[in-house]
């Protein structure tokens, strides 16, 4: 029993927790390549640099642990996997190692939970005099390719594709549109009926020659029931 928990101790060190459970299950083999359509959500907090000026090194390490520490809860709450931390950007995606049918579906559910742990967070904040913490969120459903990466010093599984870079743009472009969290067409489709929230516009985003089509999600609306599955 006690190996057993040092195994998976020392593997959650550099591979995710799903991802580790099945390296000790299934052996290597858990970490060969695989391709499969997953949705992919970046977010990152808006003018990090200038809310973090002024502030000492310490101080912004302490903020951004708690600050991912909570938006990590979430994502693993809804099944998801904690890709990485880029400096003050997050990187999270549903549907490997593990299949999850409606990863689409627990992604948004995640990010209007990550945009509703943040208002906590600004409430304590403006008791402290604080200024708020704005972030953006872009979510993207693709295909992508997952793997280990980095050779053999110094590696770690990652995703690679477009759906990776198409979130990272589409978060880019919630400071353009004054929302927090959008998603795009691909993700939108697999959402389950009644859908919160509208068509915003239609982008073109580097590197892409079809636009991308993107929609708000609406965080006000009460969640209500559809075949047995709370709305979005």
């Amino acid at each position: 029993m006690f190996t057993g928990l040092r195994q998976r101790d020392n593997l959650t060190r550099f591979l995710p927790r799903q991802v580790a459970e099945r390296v000790i299950k299934h052996g290597p083999k858990a970490l060969a390549p695989i391709e499969r359509e997953i949705t992919v959500l970046f977010s990152d907090i808006r003018g990090f640099t200038g809310m973090s000026e002024g502030m000492g090194p310490t101080e912004v390490l302490t903020m951004l642990d708690d600050y991912f520490g909570r938006m990590s809860q979430i994502v693993k709450g809804h099944d998801g996997v904690v890709g990485k931390f880029m400096g003050d950007g997050l990187l999270a995606y549903w549907g490997v190692p593990d299949r999850l049918e409606d990863h689409a579906f627990h992604a948004v559910r995640a990010a209007r939970d990550m945009r509703r742990v943040v208002r906590e967070i600004n409430q304590h904040r403006h008791g402290d005099g604080l200024p708020p913490i704005r972030i953006g969120i872009g979510i993207q459903t693709g295909n992508v390719a997952v793997g280990m990466l980095g050779g053999t010093l110094q590696s770690e599984y990652t995703v690679i594709g477009d759906a990776v870079n198409v979130a990272s743009r589409v978060e880019g472009l919630t400071k353009d549109h004054d929302v927090d969290v959008l998603v795009s067409e691909t993700t939108w489709a697999q959402l389950p009926e009644p859908r919160r929230g509208e068509r915003i516009a239609s982008a073109q985003i580097r590197g892409r020659k079809e636009p991308v089509v993107l929609y708000t999600i609406d965080g006000s609306a009460a969640t209500v029931e559809v075949s047995g599955k709370p709305g979005v």
